[in-house]
Formats: structure tokens, sequence, C-alpha cells
């Protein structure tokens, strides 16, 4: 299987040979190629991962490369290129390198204070609290998107006493209440946990009554949503649609708004890249053969001027007519 994508790479000159940019120019675009390939084969990659992916020689994964442009001006040296790369060796590059996500559901995780709660969790990053959360749901087996199969709407509360004797030590009670809606809106799990901390510094006492309920109640939507037949949705898989050529912004709305009306869980992402390239992704149990057909029958229907030229497992390429 490939997949191509589009980059470019600049470097300044600083009293450098032309050859030795060159070659250092090419370098890096290869190997930012291969990490935009691995990212869209597992968006779940950390900069740490990508470090260790790209020790690896980028020819080896590189069926062809096409220069589209070179510029060299007096202070640098900038080149695009088209990179044609062996998807299924980056995946086993991946996997061999044990970087790879174990398989499961995709979930969205939403953070919010209770209106009730002690003024101190304002205070309190809840970033860290979603943190948890995030943690405990990849250790088993979900990915964690902006737009997930399951949306957990987290919500989250304190409640503070304050005793004085020689020094002030405040005790607080965290309650994390975490609801799982599926893609139509539909609570299909709910859950409630609490703890207790003492201490002396009252924003730190708060948020460690936070994270532990947290864990706790993550821990225990994780098995409740483990025996719910709502979650039934590993069949979805993340399909890029690539449009090559479109004119102007006019016709990219016209294109989103197709594919919005074929497409029922909608678009995940939207990325406009150089060369007039659009691509957007979605997460759909529909075969990409069949998910072409559909988007081809509308464009006609709608007299835009794109063609298929291409389907793969993960990936339906239009482009215009000439």
């Amino acid at each position: 299987m490939a997949l191509t994508t589009t980059v470019e790479v600049e470097e300044p000159i600083q009293g450098r040979v032309i050859s030795d940019i060159r070659a250092l120019v090419l370098s890096r675009a290869l190997k930012t190629a291969i990490e935009e390939a691995a990212l869209k084969i597992e968006p779940d990659l950390t900069g740490v991962d990508l470090k260790e992916l790209l020790d690896a020689n980028p020819t080896d994964y590189v069926r062809s490369y096409r220069i589209l442009s070179e510029y060299l001006t007096e202070n640098s040296y900038r080149v695009s290129l088209e990179v044609e790369l062996d998807q299924k060796k980056i995946e086993s590059l991946i996997e061999g390198k044990g970087l790879k996500a174990k398989s499961g559901f995709q979930v969205s995780i939403t953070t919010r204070e209770e209106p009730d709660s002690n003024p101190v969790v304002k205070a309190i990053d809840l970033s860290e609290i979603k943190g948890e959360i995030t943690r405990l749901f990849k250790e088993n087996g979900y990915k964690v998107v902006k737009n997930g199969d399951i949306n957990l709407d987290v919500y989250v509360s304190v409640k503070t006493t304050t005793t004085f004797e020689n020094t002030p030590t405040y005790s607080a009670l965290g309650k994390v209440h975490i609801k799982a809606l599926n893609r139509k809106n539909e609570q299909i799990a709910e859950i409630t946990q609490s703890s207790f901390q003492q201490g002396y510094t009252l924003e730190t006492v708060a948020l460690s009554a936070l994270k532990e309920a947290a864990q706790k109640a993550a821990e225990k939507m994780v098995i409740q949503l483990g025996g719910s037949n709502h979650t039934q949705g590993e069949e979805n898989k993340t399909i890029e649609i690539l449009f090559l050529g479109f004119r102007d912004y006019k016709q990219y709305e016209q294109i989103d708004d197709i594919l919005n009306k074929v497409i029922p869980t909608g678009i995940a992402k939207r990325i406009i890249g150089s060369g007039n390239r659009a691509s957007f992704f979605t997460a759909s149990n529909t075969t990409p053969d069949k998910l072409a057909k559909l988007i081809s029958l509308e464009l006609i229907s709608k007299g835009l001027p794109f063609k298929l030229k291409d389907v793969y497992t993960d990936k339906i390429v239009f482009g215009m007519e000439q």
C-alpha cells in the first residue's frame, strides 16, 4: 500500500556548500514525510516516539519522491517534495518498536467544574484531571481523540474544611462525575467517585483529592463500558478523503458540504495543504470503495469536476478533471 504526502523544508545556508545543504534538506524532507505518515497511521504517537522512528533510514520507507519546487536565496534553500511512502513498512516499523496503540474505541474527554464547588477549584488546572482519565483509558486500549465514538463529560467539584491548631490543616472531599455519551448524544453510562485528602496547602489537597477521584471513576467507567453493547463501534476506521486541484475556497466549502451529507458520522478533521490539496478525515464503517462511489455520485449531481483516482484501505483520492 502506498501513502502519498507533500512536505516543504527550508534550511539556512550559513556559509555552507550548496550541495551539502541540498542533501541535508532532502534528508529532512523525507524524514518529515515519514513523520506525517506515521501520525496518520498512529495519531497518538508522541514526540519521543517519533524521534525513535526517525532514527531509521528514510530511504527504506520511501518508494519514490518528486521535487515540486526549489528556491535558493542568499540566506536559505527551500524544497517542496511529493513523497510516496510504503505504508506497510511504516506500520511494521511502528509495531516493531512497540509503539502501536492497542486497538480499541475512540473516546473524547471534556472537563468542567460543578457550579456548587468550592472556589478553590478555579485555581486547579483541570487538564491534570483530564490527564488522569486519559492515562487510564489509554492503558485499557482506548484512543483519546478530539471527536470520539464516545464522549466522556467529566464534572468535578470539591468541598473543603479548615481546622486551626498550631497550623491550619485543610480537608478536601473531591468528587468526579463522568457521563458517557454516544455519537447520538445518548447517555450509555454514568459513574461518580469521591476521595478525601488532608494536608497543609489548600490547592494541593484539593488537587490530590480530585486526581484520586478521577482515577477511581475512570477505572469504573472502563469496566462499565467494556460490558456495554452501546460501545460496539470497533468496525469504524479512519479514512482520509483527499482532493487534488480544487480551485478556490468556495469549491472547498462545496466539497465539505457534500462530504457532510454523504457521511453520517461527519468530518473529524480537515487539512488544507499546499498545491490546492485538501484532506478530510472521517471515522466510518462504510468500506472505502462504497464511500468513494457515494461521493462520486454526489459530486456529479452537484456538477463538481472531480474524478475518482485511487481507493486504498484507508484513503480515497479525487483529482480535478483535466
